[in-house]
Formats: structure tokens, sequence, C-alpha cells
């Protein structure tokens, strides 16, 4: 399985970050099974790498359980760790890092020949200035890393996902 570079959907939550400027990104991979929003935002916070980092997050004080995954998962939570959910729709979920100019976003696509699409993108959004240093600072420098980062979370999702439908 393989995540690569995608354009934004029309329809995409994070579309309006990357029309006022935001560095964005956005990732997709294809499962061969129906999933909805529900199954992939367990998966993606249920994988191997994203348990770790969700371990990472408590040390430094923003734990989780299984209970807020899934309350997040369904709808009923409007935080995760160090996140609020911003937008919520059917098949999308855009979230904020509390305090930060920093966007997460999960989108489902189910494809017509059967099989869903799984996006997940990114946001960064510029401070006043005119210099690329000015306006992104430090993350600005290191999207190369985030964006390997990115892609394996995704993988990681998938995999748990691709073990079986609804997994």
């Amino acid at each position: 399985m393989k995540a690569v570079a995608a354009p934004l959907p029309e329809a995409a939550l994070l579309r309006a970050y990357a029309e006022r400027g935001a560095l964005v990104d956005c990732w997709a991979l294809t499962l061969p099974h129906s999933l909805d929003l529900t199954d992939y935002l367990l998966g993606f916070a249920h994988s191997w790498l994203f348990r770790l980092e969700r371990r990472l997050l408590g040390w430094a004080g923003h734990p989780t359980t299984a209970s807020d995954v899934q309350a997040l998962a369904m709808g009923s939570a409007q935080q995760f760790a160090l996140w609020r959910v911003e937008a919520r729709v059917r098949d999308q979920l855009l979230m904020a890092v509390q305090g930060e100019r920093i966007r997460s976003w999960w989108m489902v696509e189910r494809l017509p020949q059967g099989g869903t699409r799984l996006l997940f993108g990114s946001a960064l959004l510029p401070r006043a200035g005119t210099s690329r240093w000015r306006r992104f600072g430090l993350a600005g420098l290191l999207v190369g890393l985030h964006h390997a980062y990115a892609r394996a979370l995704l993988r990681a999702a998938a995999a748990r996902l691709g073990r079986a439908p609804g997994a």
C-alpha cells in the first residue's frame, strides 16, 4: 500500500485553508472494501504508529484512552489529546491543535467501482510576514519530514484497516 500525494477534493474541509495561503498537504490511499469515517478514525487512532504518538502525547500531559478514541470516532467528543474538533461532516473530520496554527484532516471517499479512498492531510496556517521563514517558521522548514510522517501514518492506518472490513 502506497500513500500518494493527491489534490484536495472540491468539498474538502481543508480547502478553505489552502485558499488562504496555508501550507496544505493531502495524501491518499485506496482500500478494496467499504469503510466509513468512523471506521477510518478508529483504524487511524489504533494503528501502531499513532498509538506510539498517543503514548508520547500522554507523557507530555495529553493522555488518551481507548474510550477517548471511540468517542472521537463516533462524533461525541469535541476534544482529543491536544486537538479540538473544528468541523465534522458525514465523511470528514477537521481538527485544530489548540493554540496553534496546525490543522489535521481525515476524509473517506467511497469509490463507484467499490472500495474506499482514505485521505489524510494537514494545514500550517501562515503568520504575518513576507518571507517564508516569517510566515511559517521552523515548521515550514520541516515540511519534508512532516510529509514522510503523514504518509507513514496513513499507511499504518490502512494496514490496520486492511486486515478485515471494519477492523
